[in-house]
Parts: structure tokens; C-alpha cells; sequence
């Protein structure tokens, strides 16, 4: 069976609607720890389960998909994530999305729910009918959800600012992309779309500059 995957550049796990990719180092991984079987097994919830799962999402939250349980058994010992990252995409119509108000479409998150009914959110992003996000938590519960509480910040290269859930705002500076490729963005814009305050440390003794992001008297970066 891991032969058969290592073939491949990915290997794509799917039920129903949701689609599991797995990368080759992550192939290589379950290769190492397996010395007899693999086992992968993937549903669509129903019944009891579909209710005491459902039951564990904020009732403020939509639940926009079906809830599938992911389950990976090597040599008969579930484990509980992968090193390496794998995609998780679930098929959603261009109709089903489009029934979603502009707000509950800046509010989609792919999240799973793990064996301790610890809700992990994962966001994502929608494209060619397909919402797909990355994660590495195994054996649990997977569900696309409208959340209550996320905040969705988008910045513009082309026409400067930022939006935060949908609603346009002029920002105080410009993102772009630098002469190593990569995009940069205002810290003071993304601080103020998150609700949040910037302290910052100017460098003494041996500890360089550096900068806190604090939420409700809590430094979340």
C-alpha cells in the first residue's frame, strides 16, 4: 500500500465530498513507523454521532458542510497528527457557496475536532468549487463552518488598504512584495483589523527590538 503511494507525487484520500492529500513526506513518514498495515478510514457522520459532534460547535456558528471523521490506524495505534502538513478540500457548488451571504462567506473556516472535543479552526480559502485549507491533525472530526468569531483580513497589492470581513478600509500603509518575493504587509493595519494593540520594545542589553500584539491583556504574537 505505501508503495503504491510513494508512485504518486500526491495521494488523494476521499469521502463523498471531502478530499485528503497526502504529500510524499508524508507517505514517507507512515512508511517508517509501519511495519505491517496502514490503515485509512474516512466517513460521512450520521445519526447519534452526527448529533453529539454537531453539539460541540458554538450555536452561533453555521455548520455549511457535512461532518466527516478522518482516522489513520498504523500496525492497529491510531495516531493523533502528521509531521508534515497534508491538504484538506471539500467540494462545495458554486450554488451552495453563492446561498451564503457576503459575511458568512468572509467568515468560512475548514475546523477539526479532535479526541478531546477541542475545536481546532483551520482556515481556508474557495476556489474552483472547492474550499481547501492544510492541516496536520488526524483521527477526528472535520467540518466547514460561518464562525462567529473569526475575523477575515484581506490586503490589496494592486489597489492599497485592506478589508476586514468584507468592509473596505483605507489603511496606514502599503503591502508589496520585496526583492526576495515575499509580500509584506502593515503590522499596525493587521493589529487594527484584529482589535488589537501593538507594544513595542525598543532593543536593550542583548535582547533585540521586538514587537508584542496583545488581545484583551494577552500577547497573541
Amino acid at each position: 500500500l505505501v508503495q503504491a503511494f510513494k508512485k504518486s507525487l500526491l495521494f488523494d484520500f476521499q469521502a463523498d465530498e471531502m478530499i485528503f492529500g497526502l504529500k510524499p513526506a508524508t507517505i514517507n513518514e507512515i512508511e517508517q513507523q509501519s511495519k505491517e498495515e496502514v490503515k485509512f478510514t474516512s466517513y460521512k457522520l450520521s445519526g447519534t454521532e452526527k448529533t453529539k459532534y454537531s453539539n460541540l460547535i458554538n450555536t452561533k456558528d453555521k455548520i455549511v458542510s457535512a461532518l466527516y471523521k478522518f482516522e489513520v490506524l498504523v500496525d492497529g495505534k491510531s495516531i493523533s497528527n502528521f509531521s508534515n502538513l497534508m491538504t484538506v478540500s471539500l467540494e462545495l457548488s458554486a450554488s451552495e457557496y453563492n446561498k451564503l451571504s457576503a459575511d458568512e462567506k468572509a467568515r468560512l473556516t475548514m475546523v477539526f475536532i479532535d479526541s478531546n472535543n477541542n475545536i481546532i479552526p483551520l482556515g481556508g480559502s474557495y476556489q474552483n468549487n472547492v474550499f481547501s485549507t492544510y492541516s496536520h491533525y488526524v483521527n477526528g472530526v472535520y467540518a466547514l463552518i460561518c464562525s462567529s468569531d473569526i475575523v477575515n483580513i484581506s490586503f490589496s497589492l494592486v489597489e492599497g488598504g485592506y478589508t476586514v470581513n468584507g468592509q473596505q478600509l483605507a489603511g496606514v500603509g502599503r503591502s508589496y512584495v520585496n526583492e526576495l518575493g515575499k509580500t509584506m504587509i502593515s503590522l499596525r493595519d493587521l493589529s487594527d483589523g484584529l482589535g488589537t494593540t501593538i507594544q513595542w520594545n525598543p532593543s536593550s542589553g542583548n535582547n533585540k527590538p521586538s514587537v508584542n500584539i496583545n488581545l484583551n491583556g494577552k500577547i497573541v504574537s
